[in-house]
């Protein structure tokens, strides 16, 4: 299934797997962020540097840490 057809029939929840400098979690979210978008852990701002398709259905989301002084709040807290 394409990334098109799931924002089209989004499931209730997504399997995220986040590749962090500092490691991987896994994460579940209502909403998949796209590339570009913020997030947030622990206080820290990350930036999605790419999103594929797993062969299992989750997503791997690449992130780089994002120095920020504009004040833009992240997507996903």
């Amino acid at each position: 299934m394409s990334r098109a057809s799931d924002l089209m029939n989004p499931p209730s929840s997504y399997s995220l797997t986040v590749r962090f400098p500092s490691g991987t979690e896994f994460w579940r979210s209502e909403r998949l962020p796209d590339v570009g978008a913020a997030i947030s852990q622990y206080g820290r701002k990350y930036l999605v540097v790419s999103c594929e398709r797993m062969p299992d259905g989750a997503f791997a989301l690449n992130v780089a840490e994002q120095e920020t002084s504009d004040g833009i709040e992240p997507a996903f807290a």
